[in-house]
């Protein structure tokens, strides 16, 4: 069973700008993410990321959304999710040297994947 525990957590951290108005579905959307949710890999966060539902989420302003991102097995690690239509930003506030500036910034795609898997590896491997 303890192989089967999801990788990654993701949970709606703050809004930064107006939210945008959501249909019911989004909306059932949003009140999910406020919820502590898992993914098994960072291949099954991206794809998340990318689906249609979620691009809607979005809204087509700008980044308005703050989501904190984390280690399952230890929740003290994090980063911050920053989504837009425009890019993706990852924030590393706690500085650990692995993307350019603490801040990683693209698309949901393989690059977000590799920056992920990198995070988690490095950040996991500190307190083993």
């Amino acid at each position: 069973m303890g192989e089967d525990l999801p990788l990654l957590t993701l949970v709606k951290q703050r809004e930064i700008a107006q939210m945008p108005h959501f249909n019911e579905v989004v909306g059932q959307l949003n009140q999910t993410l406020q919820m502590l949710c898992s993914f098994h890999s960072a291949e099954d966060l991206v794809s998340f990321l990318s689906s249609d539902i979620f691009t809607q989420y979005m809204g087509e302003e700008g980044a308005w959304v703050v989501f904190e991102l984390g280690i399952y097995k230890d929740h003290t690690k994090t980063l911050e999710l920053i989504p837009s239509l425009q890019e993706f930003v990852l924030a590393d506030g706690r500085l650990s040297g692995i993307f350019q500036d603490d801040v990683w910034r693209g698309q949901p795609d393989e690059g977000m994947v590799e920056a992920l898997q990198q995070w988690h590896n490095h950040v996991y491997k500190l307190e083993e």
